[in-house]
């Protein structure tokens, strides 16, 4: 992608209070409870819109049971600083109803093994969200980067060629050396789960697949609006 962007992606745990058995007699404590963590989840939701360019959310919660939500913001360049402290405010705001759990984040920029801008790539600005979001950090190992560029680029554009069989599924890759335990973030968008583990699994037998060193946690998730994850919850 040429415009750069920060994108963050953050996995939360929601918070549930225990019902008591006299809350089950009464329904009066409990009611109020429930009544009071709608309202809060709407205002967590609500927001992350007042820090980030544009933010989109996912329920994990039928995938993994670390998570119950992961949200995707996207940041312009120039607001990087101000969605950081804006970030950890709005943490320790919501605390009480919402865990932290894992993050995922890194920066966009222009693949050094292509040319122009892919049309399978993920367009972060558009509402046209696709009903599945999938996301994993990973790691080469040491060797791969003591490969010559033109081994290197041979072994990707494998992957491309792979990659532009399954045309209706889509992709955005960050960059985060240094940064964070991991060196690149991927994600992918499909309305197919199956054609994406298809995808998978031929990638898998690729000659770049042994310069893997670490591809997990993976995350998939289901594309929600706001409004619809309030009814889930």
């Amino acid at each position: 992608m040429d415009k750069k962007l920060l994108i963050h992606y953050s996995l939360y745990k929601i918070k549930r209070k225990e019902k008591k058995v006299e809350d089950y007699i009464s329904g009066i404590n409990y009611a109020f409870y429930k009544k009071k963590m709608e309202e809060d989840f709407e205002d967590f939701l609500n927001g992350f819109e007042k820090f980030t360019d544009r933010v989109f959310f996912y329920i994990t919660s039928p995938f993994r049971s670390e998570y119950d939500i992961l949200v995707w913001s996207v940041v312009s360049f120039e607001k990087i600083e101000n969605f950081f402290i804006s970030f950890t405010k709005h943490k320790f705001e919501f605390n009480d109803i919402v865990e932290l759990k894992e993050m995922f984040w890194g920066f966009t920029k222009p693949s050094i093994y292509t040319k122009g801008q892919s049309p399978q790539e993920i367009n972060p600005f558009t509402d046209n969200r696709k009903n599945y979001f999938i996301v994993y950090p990973f790691v080469k190992t040491a060797d791969w980067y003591l490969l010559s560029f033109e081994e290197r680029k041979e072994m990707m554009y494998e992957h491309i060629r792979i990659g532009r069989k399954y045309q209706e599924i889509l992709q955005l890759l960050i960059y985060s050396f240094g940064l964070n335990d991991s060196e690149f973030v991927v994600a992918y968008e499909t309305d197919d789960l199956m054609k994406f583990e298809e995808l998978v699994e031929e990638l898998r037998t690729t000659k770049a697949r042994i310069y893997t060193k670490r591809d997990t946690p993976i995350i998939t998730g289901i594309y929600m609006k706001k409004e619809d994850i309030l009814n889930v919850i």
